[in-house]
């Protein structure tokens, strides 16, 4: 499109062809935007307006925003979803548009305050009136009943999550109606509790899906626990806005008609997107579901809407740090909150867990408790004893009774001692000290490329003004076969010689200053390219280090440094002022060692938090960062985790232990963590685990978290030596537990 000026004509005035040919010359090629004086502007105007939209647009090349090409290919339309309708009290806006009327068994749609507002088949509805559904199917009242069969359950708060975690429950004592209910979804009653589960009779177990429904407070489980059928009532609501549908078989979601079907059976078709209800044949019905209704063997008692189809996203960046033995501090960078995206980068807020304002309403702190940090979409946060639901469509922890994000949790020990946080999302600095952010062109991740080589991207470190430092925006590959530069620090031939025997760990020297040269943990390097790590120095002639030498040298040159087996190198990045780097290096300066050594012009240098360890190959043991990077790194271990083996990081092998014995995890978690990530299993029957840090004297973390290959994921916090504790609470098996991998909490 031309951008000249449009020039206008007054009443009058004689029309020529260069008038008129303006407005041709203006249409051809790009279509600029355009001021209230016609002049070509950028940034103003639109292209239709909220009163007189386009309907359509076709294009077959690219959408732009601001440089960037937008990526459509995973956009479409919702064709089904809740909007928005009536919400629980204090609830940071969960739905409770799906009720009841006390002591019957009529269901009621609410909708006259709050009106109800869906999209069925890319058709909106909204409900103005409340609506009852009445004739709600009841459980029996007899031989409703089974028992809990497992000895190793007495009540532990562990047990208020179980299943959710994966784990069945063994029963007994099968009532003839649980029986008849073999292989389908149910609700149950423990106390006060109801919860969703999966009946399977020929292994004489259920496996809850969801604990603590309809509003309900998840309750401790222990052997000869009795558990109580109840009946779902599976709501839907036609899109006439009018007429409600119910249903006591639980809705699936299938691509085909499932081949057999049950009278008022539903299902969604993942294709078509579309409910379909069973008569004598599979039949469309345009509707809604809302949710589910319990009722005992007389009347309803609880309820639970469908969730709101809302912007749910896992973002969540920020940091928590304790201040005191009671206090936190908590700063918040980009968070989703109930589909709400939040920019804080404030100064942060304190949460004091003796201060009852701080605590959700109705707790108070108690020694020896796992505490959860919420936030709700106020940006307040609390402190909650109730464990959060796994990740759903909601892509987040969240309370399982509110909409509230569940951004850490914290024990406090026996002493009603605040331990260390956990951030349970993106860790972020907040620039209080020199870090190291993503760059512009991408996010600096480290990843394994091979057994010697590691790579880093697109970053910058800036120090505790907001200077930036070191800026690197291309790809760097660090190699351990490299020394100094983007390789492994090492530094000139030192002063004298030096002798070494093979099969032995010591070093002999001839002219040598030992004690000035090195410092317990530093590497020495021999002329036959051996390196080993330096664990005692007796004098400035002789020292240990910590494995024996695989040949003989004497009177050889050596230096500082270098390539050694069994051995974490620490990452950091350089810089001379014009040419950035990263440097490996033995000394972690975090952990109070002294300054790396450094390339010859180079004075500046930053650790990152990082630490990569070598094999008996002197081959990088294969990692992947599973998040918090660039600051509380979540590292694992590439391997093979299986149950009941010794693997390659393997720190206990048919252990039996029944009181709390020491175990040493420094072989495969460096000096900068105080938090492990173990891969626990046990065999034999029975058998029930807790682990804590080395000295702690709290109950300690059961070892039932997030099942993998036979065995279980479990967080512990360590000592300042990388050493924690565990003992065998119940059961005859023995008990194998791996490093998975560790956090890295000095930075």
């Amino acid at each position: 499109m031309g951008n000249e000026q449009l020039q206008a004509r007054s009443s009058g005035q004689e029309i020529q062809a260069q008038d008129v040919n303006q407005y041709r010359n203006a249409l051809i090629g790009d279509i600029l935007p355009r001021n209230a004086s016609a002049s070509v502007e950028a940034g103003v105007g639109n292209l239709g307006n909220s009163t007189n939209p386009w309907q359509n647009l076709y294009i077959s090349g690219n959408v732009i925003q601001n440089g960037t090409v937008l990526d459509f290919s995973d956009f479409s339309s919702i064709s089904n979803k809740i909007n928005s309708g009536e919400v629980l009290p204090n609830s940071g806006g969960k739905p409770g548009y799906l009720s009841f009327l006390s002591t019957s068994t009529t269901g009621q749609i609410i909708a006259a305050t709050t009106n109800l507002s869906l999209v069925i088949n890319n058709t909106s509805v909204t409900v103005t009136t409340n609506i009852n559904i009445f004739g709600l199917a009841t459980a029996p009242g007899s031989n409703n009943t089974c028992t809990i069969n497992n000895q190793n359950l007495n009540g532990q708060n562990s047990t208020q999550y179980l299943g959710e975690d994966g784990q069945a429950i063994p029963i007994n004592n099968i009532g003839a109606e649980i029986l008849a209910l073999d292989n389908t979804v149910q609700s149950f009653k423990k106390g006060n509790e109801y919860f969703i589960a999966f009946i399977d009779v020929s292994n004489n177990q259920i496996m809850p899906l969801l604990r603590g429904v309809g509003q309900t407070t998840r309750e401790t489980l222990a052997h000869t626990d009795v558990l109580t059928l109840m009946q779902l009532n599976h709501i839907f609501l036609d899109d006439d806005g009018t007429t409600p549908f119910k249903t006591s078989i639980f809705p699936t979601f299938e691509s085909t008609d499932p081949p057999i079907g049950s009278a008022n059976q539903w299902y969604f078709n993942t294709k078509t997107k579309r409910w379909l209800k069973y008569s004598t044949s599979w039949i469309t019905e345009d509707a809604a579901y809302l949710g589910y209704i319990i009722c005992d063997a007389t009347q309803a008692v609880a309820s639970e809407s469908a969730d709101f189809t809302l912007d749910w996203a896992s973002t969540c960046t920020g940091r928590l740090t304790k201040l005191n033995n009671s206090k936190i501090h908590v700063q918040l960078g980009i968070v989703s909150v109930a589909g709400e995206k939040f920019q804080v980068n404030d100064a942060g807020t304190l949460i004091d867990l003796s201060n009852g304002d701080d605590l959700e309403a109705g707790q108070i702190e108690l020694p020896n408790t796992t505490y959860y940090l919420y936030l709700d979409n106020a940006l307040k946060t609390r402190f909650s004893r109730i464990v959060p639901r796994l990740p759903d469509l909601k892509a987040g922890l969240y309370h399982p009774q509110k909409y509230w994000r569940c951004i850490g949790k914290v024990l406090n020990d026996i002493s009603s001692d605040l331990g260390q946080p956990v951030f349970l999302g993106e860790d972020t600095d907040f620039k209080d000290k020199a870090v190291i952010n993503p760059g512009q062109s991408g996010i600096a991740v480290p990843f394994y490329k091979s057994p010697s080589e590691i790579t880093l991207a697109h970053f910058d470190v800036i120090d505790s003004t907001g200077q930036i430092q070191i800026a690197r925006n291309s790809e760097s590959v660090i190699d351990t076969g490299t020394s100094f530069f983007d390789g492994v620090s090492e530094a000139g031939t030192l002063g004298g010689t030096v002798s070494i025997s093979e099969n032995e760990t010591t070093v002999s020297g001839v002219g040598t200053s030992f004690t000035s040269d090195f410092l317990v943990g530093d590497l020495i390097k021999i002329d036959n390219n051996e390196a080993r790590q330096i664990t005692v120095i007796t004098s400035d002639v002789l020292m240990t280090v910590e494995s024996p030498w695989t040949s003989n040298a004497t009177n050889v040159l050596y230096t500082s440094g270098g390539l050694a087996p069994n051995t974490f190198y620490y990452l950091y990045a350089i810089s001379d002022g014009v040419t950035p780097g990263l440097l490996l290096s033995s000394r972690s300066v975090v952990a109070g060692d002294s300054a790396p050594l450094l390339p010859s012009g180079y004075s500046f240098y930053k650790e990152l938090p990082l630490a990569v360890l070598t094999n008996d190959l002197l081959e990088i043991v294969p990692f992947s960062v599973a998040g918090g990077w660039p600051n509380q790194t979540r590292i694992r271990y590439v391997s093979l985790f299986q149950a009941g083996v010794s693997g390659a990081t393997n720190v206990l092998s048919a252990g039996t232990a029944n009181d709390y014995t020491n175990i040493s995890a420094s072989n495969f978690i460096p000096k900068t963590s105080q938090y492990a990530l173990l891969y626990y299993s046990a065999t034999g029957s029975g058998v029930y685990t807790r682990v804590r840090a080395n000295g702690d004297s709290n109950e300690g973390y059961d070892m039932n978290a997030y099942p993998l290959r036979g065995g279980y994921i479990v967080e512990t916090p360590l000592d300042e030596n990388q050493a924690f504790e565990y003992r065998r609470v119940s059961g005859s098996g023995d008990i194998y537990l791996d490093i998975f991998g560790y956090v890295t909490t000095l930075i």
